[in-house]
């Protein structure tokens, strides 16, 4: 192999080698981003059963409300059809549990949608990796470096 044609490879070689890093970083933040996405369709699908639940406890009935890390305080539900949620900016509006629900629903409907998005991206880096480290895997073979002596 000509000097040329060698320094060709070799620069072929690395520019393979570098997609397949880059490859597996997109894989690293997508996995991430799903990590993300499936906590957050885990607290919405528990918030829509806590709203459930509610639904069928006894008002006035005493319960604890969690305040922060482990620590709780006692209370009484009074009022179990409606439920007060933040709007932003301190601003809290009274809603009713059915129409919490329906918008949890929607919310979660989307998280899962999004999430079967990157998951699907996921596959394809995973596809391309593969099919990088194959082509490395081949060039590696058919011409190995030789050694300087």
């Amino acid at each position: 192999m000509t000097e040329e044609k060698n320094e060709k490879r070799n620069i072929e070689l690395e520019r393979r080698y570098y997609d397949l890093q880059i490859l597996g970083e997109q894989i690293n933040e997508l996995q991430k981003q799903s990590e993300e996405i499936s906590s957050k369709i885990y607290e919405v699908t528990s918030a829509i059963s806590a709203i459930g639940e509610l639904g069928r406890g006894k008002e006035a009935e005493e319960t604890f409300f969690p305040i922060a890390g482990g620590i709780y305080a006692r209370g009484r539900i009074t009022d179990s059809e409606n439920l007060l949620l933040n709007a932003g900016a301190d601003i809290v509006v009274e809603r009713k549990a059915s129409d919490v629900v329906e918008m949890l629903q929607h919310q979660l409907s989307e998280l899962k949608k999004y999430n079967e998005e990157i998951l699907a991206q996921i596959e394809q880096f995973s596809n391309a990796a593969a099919q990088t480290e194959q082509e490395l895997r081949r060039m590696l073979k058919e011409n190995p470096a030789k050694k300087k002596e």
